[in-house]
């Protein structure tokens, strides 16, 4: 995933670069750096710290945040817990479930509205 943010952003570099009519040489001496470096960066094979982005979107004269909106962020992972779950079976009406409740004092009270709804059909 790194190495694709790198390639992404070296290309957008390349591009705002050669749209600017400099060459790498050019880049290079006002960032700092070497002709090679800046060719690894455009490439993606080499990662960009932020302060040399920075020098570079100044040179450049190119926006910080189209590159940024580059990098795509992983997926939020999903974070479940489970707090309790207790399961009610009637055994007196052939074993049917009668659901699931969050906690067993709600499962006591599933029980016995259960029980009393039964009775009542009696």
């Amino acid at each position: 995933m790194t190495d694709d943010i790198y390639r992404k952003i070296g290309a957008a570099i390349r591009q705002a670069r050669d749209a600017k009519g400099m060459s790498q040489s050019q880049v290079a001496e006002r960032i700092g750096m070497a002709r090679a470096s800046v060719a690894n960066l455009e490439a993606g094979r080499q990662g960009i710290p932020f302060p040399t982005l920075a020098a570079v979107v100044q040179v450049l004269g190119i926006d910080l945040a189209p590159l940024i909106a580059l990098v795509e962020l992983p997926p939020v992972p999903h974070r479940v817990t489970l707090q309790s779950a207790v399961e009610v079976t009637c055994l007196t009406c052939g074993g049917a479930t009668l659901g699931f409740a969050g906690s067993r004092e709600a499962a006591e009270k599933m029980k016995a509205e259960h029980v009393a709804s039964q009775d009542g059909q009696q």
